[in-house]
């Protein structure tokens, strides 16, 4: 539930790296602010957290809020970005780019109940005659339709349960986070082609970076 971005650092590096100014912070921000809608947590009060207003979005689906419980080493750790500042930098907002330092919790949460990606954007199109949701079962494979084109998605309940196949009319949409997404990609046979040989996969398309070079970011809540 907590509420981060990624550095600015980051996007500008992976819009230098793929020629798409797209990707940069700055051209990120705009899609950052149209997903949140920011909220008041009951209760909250300034002993309890501040943020940028700026930097965040007040119309979007996704509900954003700081915390509404004072924790007892709040003021302490406050103090402590005061006496030490070159030690311990506060930053106003944990989300406006520059990560580093100490900063107030945001979390995706409004009016006390949690917030995700399913209650902000499917929730509200349930009944949409175009849209279907398959729950319990989970992506084995993605198939290769034609030379360099995959739209076919294999599936199944469980690991030994009977395998199901669909093709999409148009494109696929590979989103299953950072693990999830390579894990489907080499069980498809896409990645190092020598690593998949050694494993038993059939080799369909080289691309050796996938599954690795995996990075995450040091937190302390």
């Amino acid at each position: 539930m907590i509420w981060i971005r990624g550095s600015s650092d980051d996007y500008d590096r992976w819009a230098e790296v793929t020629d798409d100014q797209g990707w940069s912070w700055k051209n990120m921000v705009p899609y950052f602010k149209k997903i949140e809608r920011w909220t008041t947590a009951p209760g909250h009060g300034p002993e309890k957290g501040d943020f940028n207003p700026r930097i965040h979005g007040f119309e979007g689906p996704l509900g954003i809020s700081l915390g509404n419980v004072a924790q007892p080493t709040n003021s302490l750790i406050i103090q402590t970005t005061k006496d030490l500042p070159d030690e311990f930098n506060f930053i106003e907002d944990q989300n406006a780019g520059r990560p580093i330092g100490i900063a107030w919790t945001q979390f995706s949460i409004a009016n006390g109940s949690r917030c995700s990606a399913a209650t902000a954007y499917l929730d509200p199109v349930f009944g949409r005659p175009n849209l279907s949701v398959l729950v319990n079962n989970y992506v084995t494979r993605i198939l290769e339709t034609a030379k360099g084109s995959f739209r076919t998605v294999e599936f199944g309940q469980n690991q030994t349960s009977r395998r199901h196949r669909l093709t999409a009319q148009k494109e696929l949409i590979l989103s299953a986070g950072a693990v999830g997404s390579p894990q489907i990609l080499l069980n498809s046979g896409i990645g190092d082609l020598a690593e998949l040989r050694k494993v038993g996969v059939k080799p369909v398309f080289s691309l050796p970076d996938v599954g690795k070079n995996f990075r995450t970011q040091p937190m302390v809540p």
